[in-house]
């Protein structure tokens, strides 16, 4: 079982594409789920199954905690304490990220001078035995 725990909050985004990922598993060719930010749409992403919203009213700068569990098949999801997904899910070469990834650029319609920006106040990692 592999788990990351994380208290973190996003204070900033691109102001014409304000949307920023700030935690993921990746696999060796993508991103297998994200958490993202749309405006004040916070959700975890998946790509061609569906979202799961967590806040559709996010604030900037409001922290939250989260924690992602993969393992025997299964990635599970909670926001604040909240257990928000249970995905059957298998792949291979995993690994989780966290951080500011905006999803904007100048080719956007974002200035140069544009950013995102997420403060992690609490992260931790675990990885069990193989089941």
């Amino acid at each position: 079982l592999h788990t990351m725990t994380l208290r973190e909050a996003i204070t900033a985004a691109p102001r014409v594409k304000p949307h920023v990922v700030c935690a993921q598993i990746h696999d060796a060719k993508d991103d297998l789920l994200m958490i993202r930010l749309e405006g004040q749409k916070l959700f975890v992403e998946r790509n061609d199954v569906g979202d799961v919203l967590l806040d559709d009213h996010y604030v900037l700068g409001a922290p939250f905690d989260l924690k992602i569990e993969a393992g025997a098949g299964v990635v599970n999801v909670w926001y604040e304490g909240e257990h928000k997904l249970n995905w059957p899910v298998s792949r291979s070469g995993c690994y989780f990220k966290a951080g500011c990834y905006t999803q904007s650029n100048v080719s956007k319609g974002d200035a140069v001078e544009s950013y995102g920006e997420v403060m992690i106040y609490r992260l931790h990692v675990e990885h069990g035995p193989r089941s």
